[in-house]
């Protein structure tokens, strides 16, 4: 699933960054995954995506609907569904 439609990043992607051990945090993360600026919508995966590694967890359809946080506090949800994976604000 893309992260980040504006410079085609995927979860696989950011995924191996973290693995890598080179990124632990989102700025590393877009710096290494050439994410720039643009429309702002991978922000909140991009959060999770990382919580989960710090976690050591990961969003399947077995552990969908763990609650993460966004940056600023508020609380974020991932669903599953179908093998896609979704956050809203909760």
């Amino acid at each position: 699933m893309y992260v980040c439609i504006c410079h085609a990043v995927t979860e696989e992607d950011v995924r191996g960054c973290m693995a890598g051990g080179a990124c632990t945090s989102a700025r590393e993360v877009k710096a290494a995954c050439g994410m720039k600026p643009g429309c702002g919508s991978c922000t909140r995966r991009l959060y999770g995506l990382i919580s989960e590694y710090r976690d050591g967890t990961g969003d399947s359809p077995e552990t969908a609907g763990r609650e993460h946080r966004a940056p600023d506090g508020a609380p974020l949800t991932v669903f599953a569904d179908a093998g896609r994976e979704s956050v809203t604000a909760a």
